[in-house]
C-alpha cells in the first residue's frame, strides 16, 4: 500500500491509498486524481438526490396526488420512489402491444393496478419497503385488491344514483338538503 498526493479535478488537494503491484499504482492514482475528492462527491451526490426529490415533489403536485405519510426522512425518500415506482409503470405501458404480454393481463389492468396503489398506498414505508420489487410482482400482488376496490367503487356509485333517483323532493324546493 503506498499514498499518492495530487489534485483532484474539483481543484482540491488530497491523497489517495493505492494497493496493488507496483507498476499499476501511478497509473491507479492518476484514475483517482481525474474524479472528485470526497467531499465535493458526497456534495455532488447530494444535490443531484435533492434535485431528484423536487422534480418528483413537483411531479405528485401535477398528478394531485396524496400527500404521504411517515417521518420526514421517509417522506423526502419516498416520493422520490413513489416516483420511481411510476416511471416503471409508465415503462411497461409504453410498450407495443406485440411485445406485451403478462398473464393474460391488458394494459388497463395494469393501469388500475398503479391508480389503485397511487391512491391506496399512502404511507412511505410502503415504497421504501417494495423499492425493490419488481414491477410485474407488485401486479400480480395488488391486481385482485385493485379489482375488488374498483368492484367497491362501482356499487358505491350505483347505490349513490339509486338513492338520489328514489329521493322524493318537494315541487317548492327552498334548500338543496
Amino acid at each position: 500500500m503506498a499514498w499518492y498526493y495530487g489534485t483532484f479535478s474539483c481543484g482540491h488537494e488530497g491523497r489517495v491509498s493505492i494497493i496493488g503491484p507496483t507498476k499499476d499504482r501511478q497509473w491507479k492514482a492518476d484514475r483517482e486524481f481525474e474524479g472528485l475528492c470526497e467531499d465535493c462527491y458526497t456534495k455532488s451526490r447530494e444535490e443531484a438526490k435533492e434535485r431528484k426529490r423536487q422534480e418528483a415533489l413537483r411531479l405528485a403536485e401535477e398528478m394531485e396526488l396524496p400527500e404521504l405519510q411517515g417521518t420526514a426522512k421517509q417522506i423526502a425518500w419516498a416520493v422520490t420512489l413513489r416516483q420511481e415506482t411510476i416511471e416503471r409503470f409508465e415503462e411497461l405501458l409504453e410498450m407495443s402491444d406485440t411485445d406485451f404480454s403478462f398473464e393474460g393481463k391488458t394494459k388497463d389492468d395494469i393501469k388500475k393496478v398503479l391508480h389503485y396503489l397511487l391512491e391506496t398506498k399512502t404511507t412511505a414505508s410502503f415504497y421504501i419497503n417494495n423499492r425493490f420489487e419488481q414491477t410485474f410482482k407488485l401486479i400480480e400482488t395488488y391486481f385482485d385488491e385493485a379489482s375488488n376496490a374498483d368492484i367497491e367503487r362501482e356499487e358505491k356509485e350505483i347505490l349513490e344514483e339509486i338513492k338520489t333517483e328514489s329521493t322524493v323532493f318537494p315541487e317548492n324546493k327552498i334548500t338543496n338538503a
